[in-house]
């Protein structure tokens, strides 16, 4: 339906402004229709990768992922992502550089701890997305 009416303005160029704005509005309403569905974007990972990627192309689930992308969870989770991350680049240095600087080593256990606060974060959100990937399938 949205290629339709992409087709529709293209072949159409001197379309009125009532009728540019109704098209408009049908196609934010049909991506609308799609974000809402609740099993769309699952059944695209049940797909192999060949398909998950020509599928990823369309405009109308690229606009799909790309308001999912950026609803707040999901942002929330990319910046859990990337401070537990530094977290653990920083916990495993200094780590190491305390435990290979012997008048240093006073603060080896704080950055094993730092380190493995990180790790402890990604073995939980692997198994949220494990059990997830379960419920979906």
């Amino acid at each position: 339906v949205s290629s339709v009416l992409e087709a529709h303005e293209y072949e159409h160029e001197q379309l009125s402004a009532s009728e540019t704005k109704r098209l408009s509005e049908r196609k934010d309403l049909l991506h609308e229709s799609f974000c809402s569905l609740d099993g769309f974007v699952p059944s695209i990972l049940l797909l192999n990768e060949k398909d998950i990627e020509e599928a990823a192309t369309t405009p109308i689930v690229s606009s799909v992922l790309d308001k999912m992308i950026s609803r707040p969870f999901a942002v929330s989770v990319m910046f859990l992502d990337s401070v537990f991350l530094a977290l653990l680049v920083m916990g495993f240095r200094g780590s190491v550089y305390c435990h290979l600087n012997a008048s240093v080593r006073d603060g080896l256990l704080q950055w094993i701890i730092v380190a493995d606060t990180s790790v402890f974060y990604f073995i939980i959100r692997e198994l949220g997305k494990a059990i997830s990937l379960c419920m979906i399938a």
